[in-house]
């Protein structure tokens, strides 16, 4: 606990001054966290694949992430890119890397197609939502918009987790994850929904304040409904926490959980809220 909370102080200043600095700062930190999240996320299905077709998922990742600021690419490209080439690249690496393991043949077919699909799926998890994030920060609104998204799902986490421990009795869902509480999600809701629909309204993203309400609701809603999505995939990996690089909170991947679908969910409405 004491680390978790010392963990916090620390990086809410640091994640701040990130989304103010802007263009490149704010770039380079997405690459460098979101490849660590990709890392953690094919680290849940552990397999006899090359440390190569690890790298092929980091490699679509930037060139994702960089597709809009370097590459003046579509999103729509690059997926369609890693369509095509992924399985492509996947297929030669595994060729060389096995060929200098005794020699033993390519995968099966089936198999390619698994490690591939598993690659893209990676790109697409971790990749997407950082594409949109770095999107909306292009926004007239975007300094406020991210801020309000990044800390609207921290104060959901933080008071799900807190008023969980404090009053928590009813399971919410004990297959996925045991120690999370209908109370908890209740208080996660109010409280993340109640400062996002405060901090909206102070700096005026939307003009409709129903539209304000919504945007509330569906991140305190979206935020506990990604993070139990992530726990889902760590509890069929059989696994506490995707990693260990995060003082009391786990693995990047434990951070970005909720913040994934959050931003897959708030896109279409920042896009068509703020024209």
């Amino acid at each position: 606990m004491k680390s978790r909370i010392i963990t916090a102080v620390l990086g809410i200043p640091v994640v701040f001054l990130i989304l103010w600095a802007g263009y490149p700062w704010i770039w380079i930190a997405f690459s460098l966290v979101s490849s660590i999240a990709i890392l953690e996320f094919y680290a849940l299905n552990p397999s006899n694949r090359p440390i190569l077709i690890k790298i092929v998922g980091v490699f679509w990742l930037n060139m994702l992430l960089a597709s809009n600021y370097l590459l003046n690419l579509a999103l729509i490209d690059i997926l369609i890119l890693g369509l095509v080439g992924i399985p492509t690249i996947n297929f030669f690496l595994q060729i060389i890397a096995f060929c200098k393991h005794k020699f033993n043949r390519p995968l099966k077919l089936k198999q390619q197609f698994s490690y591939s699909l598993h690659t893209l799926v990676g790109v697409i998890y971790i990749g997407l939502p950082a594409f949109l994030l770095l999107d909306i920060r292009n926004e007239i609104n975007g300094f406020e918009l991210l801020t309000i998204i990044i800390f609207g799902v921290f104060v959901t986490d933080t008071f799900s987790f807190f008023t969980g421990k404090l009053i928590g009795t009813r399971k919410l869902a004990p297959t996925i994850s045991p120690s999370k509480t209908w109370e908890g999600a209740i208080g996660g809701f109010l409280f993340g929904s109640i400062f996002t629909i405060c901090m909206t309204h102070i700096v005026a993203v939307f003009n409709n304040f129903q539209l304000t309400m919504f945007f509330g609701f569906l991140l305190a809603t979206s935020a506990q409904i990604g993070d139990l999505l992530e726990s889902k995939l760590k509890r069929m990996a059989k696994v506490k926490d995707t990693g260990t690089i995060i003082p009391g909170h786990g693995g990047v991947l434990d951070r970005m959980d909720s913040i994934i679908l959050t931003t897959v969910v708030l896109y279409p409405l920042i896009k068509w809220g703020v024209e």
